[in-house]
């Protein structure tokens, strides 16, 4: 057996499992790219009582 049908065996027994895996990453990077921008905005000016620029 080559190392190749190997692989596309692996694949194809663990598609479930892949397809889970990139959405999990994309929704985890889609939820931090929004908490980024809502930290970083410039017009949101949000600082909690007692914290100082410093």
């Amino acid at each position: 057996m080559k190392i190749s049908n190997m692989a596309i065996k692996n694949v194809k027994g663990n598609l479930y499992r892949y397809i889970m895996y990139c959405l999990s990453n994309a929704f985890a990077v889609t939820a931090f790219f929004i908490f980024a921008n809502f930290v970083f905005h410039p017009s949101i000016d949000f600082h909690p009582e007692g914290v100082h620029a410093v």
